[in-house]
């Protein structure tokens, strides 16, 4: 008897603990940082959410253990060095972004020489995702598109402006186009990134305020890595 009742208690033991598990796993999360999507799910546990280790180690964040001590340390956002420095929503070749009031992809990005000339014809995707009608990507913050290369070499763009920054959208309304960029930097190496910088300021803020709209993240610059397809 007193052996059958210590199974019982270590079986009721085995069936709590499957229980708080089955529970655990029970309410989960995809995860997204920074407007990427990161592979693993995020756990409840009695009002506590845990996040997978290696889903922050791929959104940037270093790990080390000393002894009992697990250090995390955060990926510096310092611009210096050029645009492919700038702290922004990353993301791949064909996958959506979204900023709180824009959304933006990169389609594609071809090679091409032209009367003399060579460079990059990048086909892109911007979308009003915001509630606001009449409203244009400029008069939110969008400053500069460039191509940005592994040596910290960056590349302008040099037609497409006027659609991308300056033309105005209702709510849902986008466009597709083509972002030219000229390569007579005589530059060797392929494009790493596509960076479309948005900043904001005080007289932009108010347009914000004006229209009820705001951005969702702390920087909502665009970053598109053009060596990944999504």
């Amino acid at each position: 008897m007193k052996k059958l009742f210590w199974l019982s208690k270590v079986l009721f033991a085995c069936l709590a603990v499957s229980g708080v598990i089955v529970l655990a796993q029970a309410v989960s999360y995809n995860l997204s940082i920074n407007g990427k999507t990161i592979t693993g799910k995020t756990i409840v546990v009695k009002g506590e959410t845990y996040i997978p280790l290696k889903a922050l180690q791929a959104a940037g964040v270093r790990s080390s253990v000393t002894g009992k001590v697990l250090a995390l340390t955060l990926s510096s956002a310092a611009s210096a060095g050029g645009a492919n420095q700038t702290a922004a929503l990353e993301g791949c070749i064909g996958e959506w972004l979204f900023n709180g009031i824009w959304r933006f992809k990169v389609n594609s990005i071809l090679a091409f020489t032209e009367n003399n000339r060579a460079g990059w014809d990048v086909n892109v995707e911007l979308r009003n995702g915001s509630t606001a009608d009449k409203i244009t990507a400029g008069a939110t913050g969008a400053k500069s598109v460039v191509l940005s290369f592994p040596d910290s070499n960056n590349v302008s763009l040099a037609r497409g402006d006027i659609g991308l920054r300056q033309t105005s959208y209702n709510a849902a309304q986008g466009v597709v186009l083509d972002l030219r960029f000229y390569n007579d930097q005589k530059l060797d190496s392929q494009p790493q990134k596509l960076v479309m910088l948005v900043e904001t300021t005080r007289t932009i803020d108010v347009f914000l305020r004006q229209k009820k709209i705001g951005y969702s993240v702390a920087n909502p610059s665009f970053r598109i890595r053009l060596d990944c397809n999504k």
